[in-house]
């Protein structure tokens, strides 16, 4: 899990209102079924958190492996 990207969306008064906070987090599975399960999981996390889901990609290779991209503003 990481901070991909942290930016300033909207200055008032010369200074910064709201801040976009991008979180990537990578799951790796034996299946993409696993990865799916636990992808349900952290989604539901990270919406309590104020996250909102906006991205899933996922890799099948010898790994099954999902990356979920989360984004808030506040």
């Amino acid at each position: 899990m990481g901070l991909d990207d942290e930016s300033v969306a909207d200055i008032r008064d010369n200074a910064a209102y709201l801040i976009q906070r991008v979180y990537g987090i990578r799951v790796f599975a034996a299946t993409m079924s696993a990865c799916d399960e636990t992808g349900e999981s952290i989604t539901a996390a990270m919406e309590a958190l104020g996250y909102t889901l906006t991205r899933t990609q996922e890799i099948d290779g010898e790994t099954a492996q999902q990356k979920l991209t989360f984004q808030k503003l506040s």
